[in-house]
């Protein structure tokens, strides 16, 4: 089978290519590796060199263009588009996979409308809380792509009963596929270890978390919690990283909090490992109500003890029980949530979804969309 992805190339902080990060990363390697012919085409809203077939991973078998441009130039989707037919004719597609944002679903919309090849949607947060969607007739735009789509693929079930009510779809398919983690990565390192490694004193109590500590995550309830845990547990340490805000500059420099700064994921994996609770932090929002909790996995599989956020799709994932979720805002709830772990002996160990497992998933529901699309060739590759 042959696909087509279409997306930005920097989301979540990270870089797609340069840090081989993420649901789209991460799932188009193991497509690759399970037999399909892969090609993306994304574009860097940062400058970027262009470069176009790099990388030849998976013998061969997955490809990617990068076309940098500002993201509200037409001149500039003129010609990401026009590449990206180029690719379609050499390419032949069976299905285009487009993803991350309004634009990218727009395009991969006017692709398949000059080309007959069926896309699918694929909607990894809630596009409608991006900036871009905010620009006069990118809402409407967002909903048509995803009504004369395919298929659609999102990332929660929250998600999916939201834009089946809310979008005017009628029988399209809709399939959940949530994010996973990168067993290779994230895995269950020795505690005193991972202390060591990070420079984390050895002896006290650490909660904690990664990603961004923005105020839009609610990273404050975290700080505003540890300094009333700190009258019983007066050792206790926050330790975080990632990128910040003003608002969480504010406590970096307080005594109970030890910042590591922005690491690579391989640092996370050990800060993982090496913290006693983990707090995935959230906001009850248009994006956290919607969005993955995608620290969750990474935790687990970390055989960490979580506490999170009541938010969206939390209280459906496994492995987590009422008395582990506390109310976004209210530091008292996750006190308690917090100081209930520390008191307690080790949890029950969950194992979290692998992106094997997804992609499995994604190429079903892709082969089914080229079947009842007519695009289906069984036995045929790129290779013509």
């Amino acid at each position: 089978m042959n696909i087509l992805i279409l997306s930005k190339r920097q989301y979540t902080g990270k870089d797609l290519l340069d840090d081989r990060y993420g649901r789209l990363y991460e799932i188009s390697y193991e497509l690759a590796s399970q037999g399909a012919y892969v090609h993306g085409v994304v574009r860097s809203y940062r400058k970027k060199p262009d470069f176009f077939g790099s990388s030849g991973l998976q013998g061969g078998r997955l490809e990617w263009d990068s076309i940098s441009g500002n993201p509200v130039s037409p001149l500039a989707w003129r010609k990401y588009i026009l590449h990206v037919m180029g690719v379609v004719r050499d390419f032949s597609p069976d299905v285009i996979w487009a993803s991350s944002d309004v634009f990218h679903l727009l395009a991969a919309r006017h692709i398949s409308k000059v080309s007959g090849i069926p896309y699918v949607a694929d909607l990894y947060d809630n596009y409608e809380s991006f900036g871009l969607t905010k620009i006069p007739g990118a809402r409407y735009g967002l909903r048509k792509a995803c009504r004369d789509a395919s298929g659609i693929t999102v990332v929660t079930n929250e998600l999916a009963d939201y834009i089946m009510r809310d979008y005017g779809l009628g029988e399209m398919p809709v399939r959940v596929i949530g994010n996973a983690v990168n067993a290779k990565i994230f895995r269950p390192q020795d505690v005193g270890e991972a202390r060591q490694v990070l420079g984390l004193p050895s002896d006290v109590p650490l909660v904690g978390t990664a990603g961004a500590l923005y105020r839009s995550r609610d990273i404050e309830t975290l700080f505003r919690s540890a300094e009333i845990l700190r009258d019983e547990w007066p050792s206790l340490k926050v330790v975080v990283a990632g990128p910040r805000d003003r608002v969480a500059r504010r406590y970096l420099g307080r005594d109970y909090v030890i910042d590591l700064g922005v690491v690579k994921q391989d640092k996370v994996a050990t800060l993982f490992s090496a913290l006693d609770v983990g707090v995935v932090c959230n906001l009850d929002s248009s994006f956290g109500r919607y969005c993955y909790p995608q620290k969750y996995n990474e935790m687990l599989a970390c055989h960490l003890q979580v506490v999170a956020a009541d938010v969206g799709e939390m209280s459906n994932l496994p492995g987590i029980s009422r008395d582990r979720l506390y109310r976004p805002g209210r530091p008292e709830t996750l006190v308690k949530a917090v100081d209930s772990v520390l008191k307690s002996a080790t949890g029950e160990v969950i194992t979290p979804p692998t992106w094997e497992q997804r992609a499995r998933e994604l190429m079903s529901f892709l082969s089914d969309v080229a079947i009842r699309t007519g695009r289906d060739r069984s036995g045929v590759s790129r290779q013509n």
